[in-house]
């Protein structure tokens, strides 16, 4: 696997200043960081964006806070009590369903709101939710991370990095090929990698008797 530090010394080569004399190594780090997350942001529905947690929330508590990397919530499993959580849909239905807000029970329903996860009704106990999560690589700090992309696409961020640095220097053509082969990555990596997930096949339906 590929480290920051490996990335930004490749980057600093192909950009022709392995010694860093005309871009510095804190900025390969940013150009390196900048690329890495334009990439990652195409990519959402890729395996290592995955990731789980879990939620504990007190009896007659509302809410509990996510993980702070989190993108968008997937699934929502009632660990306590043993069932899938059901999501409230738009703004209304959750007014809708518990107008009183004061409802109490095993909870049933959740709804995402200020990055922290509302349970329906308010449970009467102490509950465990497993919540199934997208979330956003960290940015890369130490010379020894590593980035969540597979090893094998990771010459996309050079080059997006080498774009950003051709183009600041003011070599508009040198971005524009540099931008280029970042692009062909991409379409490989989702090719590859970024497949949806549905929660079943679709089925074939035939109605002719």
């Amino acid at each position: 696997m590929t480290t920051f530090a490996a990335l930004r010394t490749y980057a600093a080569l192909r950009f022709r200043d392995p010694t860093n004399v005309i871009v510095s190594d804190t900025d390969w780090k940013s150009y390196i960081n900048s690329a890495y997350g334009d990439m990652t942001m195409r990519l959402p529905y890729a395996p290592w964006n995955e990731n789980s947690a879990t939620i504990v929330i007190a009896s007659g508590i509302r809410s509990g806070p996510l993980p702070t990397n989190v993108n968008r919530v997937t699934a929502v499993w009632n660990s306590t009590d043993g069932f899938p959580m059901v999501p409230m849909e738009g703004r209304m239905q959750v007014f809708n369903e518990y107008p009183q807000q004061t409802e109490t029970g095993q909870p049933m329903h959740y709804r995402i709101f200020g990055n922290s996860l509302y349970v329906y009704p308010l449970p009467t106990t102490s509950t465990s939710f497993t919540v199934e999560y997208e979330m956003l690589p960290i940015e890369m700090v130490a010379d020894g991370d590593v980035p969540a992309i597979p090893e094998t696409y990771q010459d996309g961020i050079v080059a997006g990095a080498v774009a950003m640095a051709y183009r600041d220097d003011g070599n508009i053509p040198m971005a524009a090929e540099y931008e280029k082969e970042q692009e062909e990555m991409v379409r490989a990596l989702i090719h590859d990698a970024m497949q949806p997930r549905q929660d079943r096949y679709y089925e074939i339906v035939d109605f002719q008797w």
